[in-house]
């Protein structure tokens, strides 16, 4: 189906893969022909780089995109038995990432028998995207709960190619409902306590930094102080207000990874996060022994494509401290 929010990235696509074939095919051609050895040693150059290039996008924007990795990590929390947490985030349901994906994301995270699942925020691509492509979350199967916080598309808070803000239809409302109606519960500036037979814990949820919708006094409110607090907020740069770190676990994703990497070198492209590229994905400790967890993602904007920054599911498997 035609998209116009997306079709210049599919063109800018089909170029990168054809333009290096036509080329790679021009070599082929001219290497018919008697040449040099400096000629010959330049054009079988051209044509493997070519491929090359060719072959990544294919890659880059057909294969790795389906692939669904699990990121097993160990963070500590103070409660008195090991928690089993699968977090996803960014799925950006529309044009790429639509209800059969999903369906894999669910039954992948239900074999992990997860106590608790958290999902970071964008479940939407944009403000055409239908929610009835996340009907698969209602078969999630934790032992506690799922739990969600929006991200910044869901809020309708956008950016463009060169990091200008601009905003599209905020889809929030009719989302929570469509969600809660599915047994996710979503949070916005709230926060939940859960009781098992072990002990308790809460799991806060923030509203969106972009949509300037955070309010930490709601998230905290009535937190009793010797129980252990898991924060659940889209963008890891609410690590740079002071009272996020009440949190003994701050969970986030947004940045996709970079969505496009290098190894050894990380994110090609500029990560849209004032705390810098290096939080782009992974576990942190921060300041006063709080652990801020970032995921990849499992969804793609913009470019239908990622590069060495596959979908993800993380993990998290908590230990006494």
């Amino acid at each position: 189906m035609f998209q116009p929010s997306t079709f210049p990235w599919d063109f800018a696509i089909l170029l990168l893969i054809t333009g290096p074939l036509c080329l790679l095919f021009t070599v082929a051609v001219a290497l018919r022909r008697p040449r040099g050895r400096f000629a010959k040693a330049f054009l079988y150059g051209t044509g493997l780089l070519s491929f090359a290039v060719s072959m990544a996008v294919l890659y880059g924007s057909f294969l790795e995109p389906r692939i669904i990795t699990v990121t097993e990590r160990s963070v500590p929390f103070p409660y008195p038995e090991q928690l089993t947490i699968a977090v996803f985030s960014d799925l950006h349901a529309g044009p790429y990432k639509g209800e059969a994906f999903l369906w894999r994301v669910v039954d992948k995270i239900n074999a992990l028998r997860p106590d608790l699942v958290l999902f970071a925020g964008d479940f939407l691509f944009d403000g055409n995207s239908s929610p009835e492509d996340l009907a698969p979350l209602a078969e999630l199967s934790p032992s506690i709960g799922t739990v969600a916080v929006f991200g910044n598309h869901d809020m309708g808070r956008m950016r463009d190619f060169l990091g200008q803000r601009f905003n599209m239809k905020d889809r929030s409302r009719d989302l929570r409902q469509y969600l809660q109606e599915r047994g996710v519960l979503v949070l916005e500036n709230e926060n939940v306590l859960y009781r098992t037979s072990k002990g308790s814990f809460v799991v806060a949820g923030t509203g969106d930094l972009w949509a300037a919708d955070v309010d930490w006094e709601k998230s905290f409110a009535k937190v009793p102080e010797d129980i252990p607090v898991l924060l659940l907020a889209h963008n890891p740069d609410v690590t740079l207000e002071p009272q996020s770190l009440q949190a003994d676990v701050i969970v986030s994703g947004h940045t996709h990874g970079g969505q496009f990497r290098l190894p050894f070198f990380g994110p090609i492209a500029p990560i849209p996060l004032k705390i810098g590229r290096d939080y782009s994905q992974g576990i942190f400790t921060l300041t006063g022994g709080t652990t801020l967890a970032v995921t990849r993602g499992i969804g793609e904007t913009r470019a239908r494509a990622r590069l060495f920054a596959w979908p993800e599911i993380l993990l998290l498997k908590t230990a006494p401290r």
